[in-house]
């Protein structure tokens, strides 16, 4: 990382206007044809944004050149008019302009952040919408020191690169590449200019206008050249000067049938534990003893549910993966009370009437939120789990004990397993389809759970647009990956 002198500010944020525009427009005749002209923002639009003085200039041109671009529209960039100010996020002088929020659940705003001096920056928001951090400030940039007009060329590509139908995996050699950075030596050698507005390019685009191609190149993925066009023709050319490798075809994505799951689909519970231990332990064994089970039952005055019984005998020992370590603590049936909340050491429950006192008092707790946020409880009543959030509100679970238990297992993988993060697939039959191939769901509803035993994956479902996968081995994200188009970031 490098500082940026307050003398250099004003080269990030106050971009000249050419080539970046120049720049746009290649990128958007390389989708969309040459016969294509611009469709900017409303006038109305550019005078609602025109009222934050914040806003650079180029920040405009870009909406008053495709501000009103249909296809980029449905990809998520809020036309000028439905732009806003996220209230909620401002704190002290900084200011956030919301212009991108696709379905996905991302969001980028444009922010006015004053800290060691005035100066702008793109910001964005995770799909739980939390903060996650500035992709560009400006006050303190990279090593490729992108500006601005990288940041909207990137953001633009992106949003064109996932409306094209088709697409291929380029490979390209990019040694020998004398002065010219990995993103200009692919640009040149698969016979497009790069753009004159992106130095490095470590995720960049480019286009070859006369051809229809556009490139996707990311220097820190093992398919690095992606090229996508309106017309699978375009590409086939390109195949017969390159060994081409196609990911999507007239929309529909391109899938080799020999890197599909070859485990069998479990039938029963203890079956569907089996695969979560082979992925989440290997050759380890937490195994514990039916004996030592019975030892807990008898002392808890109670039998445990034939689902607890199972997830102990494979997981009873414990180790870091019940602990909060991993992300919370799962009781053993060592650490496991039959107590009524009257007996906490804290006061927690001070406030509770003696009815919400009774709603809790004496139901198992099976695990434990590492901040106690909540606790999950065992309804000793009706044998349902529920979350228990500790000022006397119950938040009842769309899950059974089963789909609760790996849920459990699924939340640990976060914090146990190695490698792997956020993955954007949206909650929808046809995704759902396309990854059924590569893994095995536990179950069905909001929490999705799903594993690969095959390759060492365990995921499960954050919300409509966003899953995590993890992996013991980060061999086996970058297959996954190569196999199935997907990126899946760090957590």
């Amino acid at each position: 990382m490098t500082m940026v002198t307050k003398e250099e500010i004003p080269n990030f944020q106050d971009v000249p206007l050419e080539p970046f525009l120049t720049d746009l427009k290649k990128l958007c005749r390389g989708a969309w044809g040459t016969d294509w002209t611009p469709k900017g923002a409303s006038q109305a639009g550019m005078e609602h944004l025109r009222q934050h003085s914040f806003l650079p200039e180029a920040f405009l041109a870009y909406y008053e050149t495709v501000g009103g671009e249909p296809c980029l529209i449905k990809q998520g960039l809020l036309p000028a008019e439905q732009t806003y100010i996220d209230h909620e996020r401002n704190y002290s002088r900084h200011e956030f302009l919301v212009y991108y929020k696709p379905k996905r659940g991302e969001e980028f705003s444009f922010a006015r952040l004053e800290r060691d001096c005035p100066c702008g920056g793109v910001a964005f928001y995770s799909a739980n919408d939390t903060y996650t951090g500035f992709l560009n400030t400006w006050s303190l940039a990279y090593s490729d020191r992108q500006a601005l007009s990288e940041v909207l060329l990137r953001h633009t590509g992106v949003m064109l690169s996932r409306s094209l139908p088709n697409c291929v995996w380029v490979k390209v050699s990019l040694s020998n590449k004398g002065s010219l950075s990995p993103y200009q030596a692919a640009a040149k050698r698969l016979g497009m200019e790069p753009l004159d507005s992106v130095s490095w390019g470590w995720h960049a685009f480019a286009a070859d206008e006369e051809k229809g191609l556009l490139l996707e190149f990311c220097d820190d993925v093992k398919k690095k050249c992606l090229v996508y066009s309106q017309d699978p023709k375009a590409l086939e050319a390109l195949g017969e000067r390159f060994q081409i490798f196609w990911e999507r075809r007239d929309g529909e994505k391109i899938l080799n049938p020999e890197t599909f799951i070859q485990t069998p689909p479990p039938k029963t519970f203890g079956e569907k534990l089996d695969l979560m231990a082979s992925v989440l332990l290997g050759k380890r064994s937490m195994a514990l003893p039916m004996n030592e089970i019975e030892k807990a039952e008898k002392r808890l005055g109670m039998v445990f549910p034939e689902p607890l019984r199972e997830f102990y005998l494979r997981f009873g020992k414990g180790g870091k993966l019940l602990t909060d370590e991993s992300l919370n603590t799962i009781y053993t049936p060592k650490q496991l009370k039959n107590y009524t909340v009257e007996q906490e050491d804290d006061d927690q429950y001070a406030d509770l009437s003696p009815e919400e006192l009774s709603a809790l008092g004496g139901d198992l707790v099976l695990a434990e939120e590492n901040q106690t946020v909540w606790w999950c409880r065992l309804d000793q009543k009706t044998g349902r789990p529920y979350l228990d959030l500790g000022d006397g509100k119950r938040q009842e679970l769309d899950m059974d004990l089963e789909d609760t238990l790996l849920w459990l297992l699924a939340q640990q993988s976060l914090g146990f397993l190695a490698r792997g993060g956020p993955c954007e697939i949206d909650q929808e039959e046809k995704f759902r389809s396309f990854m059924e191939h590569f893994f095995i769901f536990l179950n069905k509803g909001p929490q999705e759970i799903f594993v690969n035993p095959d390759r060492g994956l365990v995921g499960c479902r954050e919300n409509e647009g966003l899953v995590y996968i993890k992996a013991r081995q980060g061999r086996a994200l970058e297959k996954l990956e190569e196999d199935t188009g997907l990126l899946v970031g760090d957590f």
